[in-house]
Order: structure tokens, then sequence, then C-alpha cells
């Protein structure tokens, strides 16, 4: 009987912290939809479908703080592509092809915007663009008309975007600080549960998805971080600490790699001292299993875990030093204990970091909301100018296609079919993967198409009351919005939404008229569809070009990370650039297997020498007192050699890192009898990034003829 009691309780724990969370906006959602439904009616303006659209879009998030973010940059959005439709319809009223030229180029040039930029920045983009489709097409051969499209569309937007925002804000509210703190939760235990994993040597395919799942918590980490300007006002203040969390949480990841390749090459070779190696691996794994049997959650835990791995760190130079000498046998030790030193040093650092979300102080907020934005992103995060033409190219044949064919055909709903390709075109340049999220969006517009003809025709016509009409419309976008909070059916929860308030548009005085219906939502998945053709065939993202171009901008940000001006805010942006760009270079479709774990292995590879090269250059800028005078010299050799690795990777440029790192360690080592022991520990964190550059470079000697293949 306590069994099942406990069973249950547990059951109902999951249920209270997964499922709750999702029904709750997916309730919300169809609460917000249904009240801009009813608001627009009861002004009887002429299309409240455009404001449910507006709703269902800024309620895509769960959060307060994302969804009121949305809707601000909605805002934005919506007037940069009212003016640019306003004066595409006055410059060519009565020119079609030149009209649907100059649209077709905004749509271009906005969708480049969106794929450029990274964040809401990019959603603003998106708005733009297809908000100049919705506003003019319909009316764009009569001016007065579309200024009066303009002002209709405007008060509906208005209307979907303040709804939205008010049912998150006052509704059962699920905050940003919440999910920062959950976050924190989640984020440590998944750091334990990979540094477990990796000082154990699992198999690479296992270890691997580890690893990105991590950096894909990094990236939602962002998200959160920047929504919380929107929401708490004590959260503005806190950039620096929040900043600091995600730095310390890369820097983890990358080190937690270095201990996985470390123990796997102790594994793979016969030493003296193997058994001490050993032993260094099974001490870290001992204190993490005592941590992930602990409840982190309080203060006092994570102090004490954080004392523990301080203890840590200060005794295994004393440990690795006992057992180490000048013998050619155990430097593999030295790779290890330097591996573990880093791995526990900045999971410490971490832990630190995240003592301050949990307890964050209460200073008045004094700074307008203007001023606060800069708190969102001090530095720009863009992707590669490439892609974004690329995308731009995509969308701009994708609305010419699309328009010429309404034109020239003289089909009576054909506009819809531009407007939908202009708002797929935009968000596809959203996704990493946009043929998957094409389909996706495809069929989500197909069945939000049927059950709309059934609502339309089937029921309505039955439907005497506004309450039954309400509820019915409600269930079904309950259903897209339940749908859209699972990441693997979000791009179809969103499409079925969308264009099924789109095709539906109830209006105070229904018509009935089903070839009309039809037609609209035929139009709807001919741009839909065309749109996915365009990002499948022109100039394709996916497979292994995309893999190399990818490669290539990351060898960019290894040559600014060794040898450019780099201050703390140029560390912070590489550090961020470099994480979207790993994610998005395991996540390319259309690669084999073997193809993609070899290219999951190479950029986690970057990612660490990334971060060794940034914290080299900050211990050499922060300890020179420490340092000896002969290490300026060698530490501009090991750069510019660890740089030649990351261009070339070929066995000559790896055997010339290894010298440059064997000469600085050498120096280093010399001087360490004569310093003091504040200096010595300085010595010490720079010899143990050393050491865990040759335990890297050792490893790359041996795979270099396959990896110089992958990345040719």
């Amino acid at each position: 009987m306590i069994a099942n009691l406990d069973g249950l309780r547990k059951e109902f724990v999951v249920y209270r912290t997964e499922e709750l969370p999702r029904l709750v906006h997916a309730f919300k959602a169809a609460l917000a939809v249904i009240i801009s439904m009813l608001i627009c009616m009861r002004l009887e303006l002429r299309a409240p479908g455009t404001a449910m659209v507006s709703a269902v879009i800024v309620m895509l998030q769960q959060q307060s703080g994302m969804v009121i973010a949305r809707a601000f940059y909605r805002g934005i959005g919506f007037i940069c592509g009212s003016l640019a439709g306003l004066t595409l319809t006055s410059l060519f009223a009565q020119q079609p092809l030149f009209f649907l030229a100059g649209l077709a180029l905004w749509v271009g040039f906005c969708v480049a915007g969106s794929s450029y930029y990274k964040n809401y920045q990019s959603y603003g983009f998106v708005l733009s663009g297809y908000v100049a489709c919705i506003t003019t097409l319909s009316d764009w051969h009569d001016p007065y008309d579309v200024s009066i499209n303009v002002t209709q569309i405007l008060t509906e937007v208005v209307i979907g975007v303040g709804t939205g925002s008010l049912v998150s804000a006052l509704i059962f509210p699920q905050k940003v600080v919440p999910s920062l703190m959950k976050w924190r939760d989640a984020a440590l235990s998944s750091l334990l549960s990979a540094l477990r994993t990796a000082a154990q040597g699992k198999p690479m395919s296992e270890t691997m998805e580890g690893f990105v799942a991590l950096v894909k918590e990094s990236e939602s980490f962002e998200g959160l971080r920047t929504a919380a300007v929107f929401e708490e006002p004590d959260m503005r203040l806190h950039n620096e600490a929040l900043l600091r969390v995600d730095q310390a949480f890369l820097n983890a990841i990358a080190s937690i790699y270095a201990v996985y390749r470390a123990k796997r090459l102790s594994m793979e070779v016969e030493f003296k001292g193997s058994d001490k190696t050993a032993q260094i691996f099974d001490k870290l794994v001992t204190v993490v299993d005592a941590a992930q049997a602990d409840n982190l959650r309080t203060v006092d835990r994570l102090d004490h875990l954080h004392n523990v791995l301080r203890a840590m760190e200060d005794a295994l130079p004393r440990d690795v030093a006992r057992e180490v000498s000048e013998e050619e046998e155990l430097r593999t030790m030295e790779m290890g204990g330097a591996e573990v030193y880093l791995a526990v040093s900045s999971l410490r650092e971490f832990c630190g970091a995240c003592t301050v979300m949990l307890d964050p102080p209460k200073i008045q907020f004094m700074r307008s909301i203007v001023h606060s934005i800069a708190f969102m992103r001090n530095i720009p995060i863009r992707s590669s100018g490439m892609t974004a033409i690329a995308s731009g190219l995509r969308a701009t044949l994708t609305v010419w296609a699309v328009g010429a064919a309404w034109i020239l055909s003289g089909w009576t709903d054909g506009y819809s079919a531009v407007v939908s390709a202009g708002i797929t075109a935009g968000f596809f340049s959203l996704s990493p993967t946009p043929v998957p999220a094409s389909w996706q969006l495809f069929a989500g517009c197909l069945v939000g198409c049927m059950v709309g003809f059934f609502v339309n025709f089937g029921l309505m016509p039955n439907i005497g009351d506004v309450t039954l009409l309400s509820l019915c419309f409600g269930m079904v976008i309950f259903f897209g919005s339940y749908a859209n909070t699972f990441p693997r059916f979000a791009s179809f929860g969103a499409g079925f939404n969308i264009y099924f308030c789109y095709v539906l548009t109830p209006t105070n005085l229904a018509v009935y008229d089903p070839p009309s219906f039809l037609d609209r939502g035929f139009a709807l998945l001919v741009g839909i569809g065309v749109g996915a053709m365009a990002f499948s065939l022109v100039a394709p993202r996916e497979g292994e070009r995309l893999t190399n171009r990818y490669a290539e901008r990351i060898r960019g940000l290894v040559q600014d990370a060794a040898t450019g001006q780099v201050d703390p805010e140029d560390a912070e942006e590489i550090e961020t650039s470099m994480r979207d760009l790993v994610v998005r270079m395991v996540t390319v479709p259309q690669v084999s297997p073997a193809y993609r774990e070899e290219a999951t292995k190479w950029a986690f590879g970057q990612l660490w020498i990334i971060n060794t090269l940034l914290q080299m250059r900050s211990l050499g800028a922060r300890d020179t007192h420490a340092l000896p005078l002969a290490w300026n010299e060698a530490q501009r050799a090991w750069l510019q050699t660890i740089d030649e690795v990351a261009q070339r990777k070929d066995s000559v440029s790896i055997k010339e890192a290894l010298a440059a790192t064997e000469r600085g360690l050498s120096i280093l080592t010399a001087h360490v009898g004569n310093a003091s022991s504040s200096n010595r520990c300085s010595i010490f964190k720079v010899c143990a990034r050393l050491y865990s550059t040759r335990a890297a470079l050792t490893d790359e000697l041996n795979t270099a003829s396959r990896s110089a293949e992958m990345v040719s």
C-alpha cells in the first residue's frame, strides 16, 4: 500500500512539473484567442481572424516575459511592414508586376535579416516582411482601400497582441524567473550526469548526444535571460551575473568534454601510473555520485557542493605532484589530473554563479524600459552572411513566383497564397532545419483547413449562441496549443492554429460559401508548398556543404580567439557564437550517421580550443606578475600554433603545436621552484591548460587523417 502511494506521489510530481504547465498554457492560449475574437466581433471589425492569429503567435511561448517580448517586437515589425506596404502601394498602385517585385524584394530583405540576426531581433524582421503582405495584397490596386485596410488590421493586431499579453501576464502567469531557477537545477543535474559519464569513459555516441543536449540547454538559457527584461524589473539589474552563469556553463561543457577525451586516451594505452590515474577519475565519480544523491535546490546544499569541489580543486595539484616525476611514462597521468582539475574548477565556478540566481539583491529599479532593453544583448549575435543571403533569395523567389501565378491566372484568392508564402518564408528562416519544419507546417495547415471546414459548415449553422461558438473554437485552439508545447510537434501545432484562425475568420454576418473557403484553403497550402520547395531546392541549407560552411566560420572564431584583440565582451561574443554554430552544425539533416559523428566530435574539439585559448589569454593578462618573462614569447608562439591546428589540422601543424606546448611547460615548470605559494598556484592553472592541450593534441595526432577529410 505504501509503495503504491509512493508511486502515485511520484507520478503526481511528474504531472505537476511537466504536464500541468502544458495544459495551463494551452488553456490560456485558447482563452486569449477567444477573447480577441469576441472583442473584434463586438467592434464589428471585418477580419477577426487577424487578431486571432496575432494572439496565437504571441502565445507560442509559455513564459509571460517571452510573450510580452514577442508582443513588443510584433508591434515594431507591424509598423515597419505597414510603412513598407503603403510605400509600395503609393509607387506601384496600377503596376502589378513592379508592385510584386518590390514586395518580393522587401520580404527577401526581411527574411535575410531574420536569418542573420538572432533572438527577438529576428522576429521583428519576420513580422516586417509578412505584414507588408497582409496589409496591402487584398486592396493593393486601390490606395484608399489600402489605408483603411492598414487601419483595420492595426486595430486587430493590437487587440490580439494586447489580449495575449494580458492573459499571459494575469491568468496563471508562468514567470521567467522560476523558469531560470528550473533551468539552473536541470543544468546542474545535466552537468553532473555528463561529468560522471565522461569520467567513466562511456561510448562515443552516447557521450556526444549528451554534449549536444548540454549546448542546447545553454541556448535555451539565452532565451530565458533575454525575456526577463520584459517581466521582472530586478532581473534587469543582473545582466553581468546571468552572463557569468552562461559563460561558466559553457566552460564546464568544454572541460567535461576534455575529461572524456583524457579518460578515453588513458584507457587506450598502457602506461606507468595507470592505476593512480584511474583513482583520480574514480574519485571524481565518487564526488559526482554524492552530489547527485543530494538536494541541490537550496542555498546550503549548493554551497556544500561548492566547498567539496573547492577542496578537491586544492588537493589535486598536490596529489598529482606527489606521483609525477620527469619520466615520460607519467605524462598521461599529468594529462588526466589536469583535465579533472579543470573540470572540477569549472563546475565549482558554475555553482558559484548559480548562487547569485538563488538570492538576487533587492535593488529598487530606477531605469526606464527603453534603457533596460540594452540588457537583452549588449553584443549582437549574428549568423552567416551567406546563409542570410540564401534565405533572402529563397523568400524573394517564393513570393515572386506565387505572386506572378496569381496575377497571370486572375485567381480570386491568389493573394492568400502570396500571404502564406510570405509568412512561411519568414518562419522557415528562423529554423536551423527548415525543410522538416516546412512539411510539419504544411501538415498543420492541411489539418487546420479540414477542421475549419467542418467547424464552419458543419457546426456553425447549428450554433445559435456565442457561448457555444466560443467553446467550440476554444477546444480546437486548445489542441493546437497543446501540441505546440512539444518541441517535436511545435511546427505542426503552430501551423494548425495559425491557419485554422486565418482560413476561418469568423464574422458577425457569416456567409455560407464552401467553394470560397476551399479556394482560400488551397491558396494557403500552395503558398506553403512553394515555400517548402524553395527552401529544399534553392541553395539548400542541409548536408555536407552547410557543415563545411559552419566549419569555416568556426575556424574564423578560433583565429579571433588566438590572435585578435579580445576584451571580456569579445570573449562572450566568441563563446556565444561558437555555441550557436555547434548547435547548427550537429543538427543539419541529410548527412550520414558516421559523418555527423565526426562533425560533432570536431565541433566540440573546436569548442574546447576556443575555451582554452580565451582562458589562457585571460590568465596571462591577469597573472602577469606570477609568470616568468620568457612565457610571454612562448605564449604568443603557442597561440599561433594552436590557431594553425584549427585552420589546417594536419600532422605537421599538430606536431608544431605539441612542440610549442612542451616549450611552454618547460619554461613554467622550471620557474615553479622559485615562486611563492600564490604565484605557484597561478603557474599551475596555466600548466593545467597546457597539459590539457597536450592531451588534445595527442588525440588529434592519432586521428588527423580522418579529421582532415571531414573539414577539407
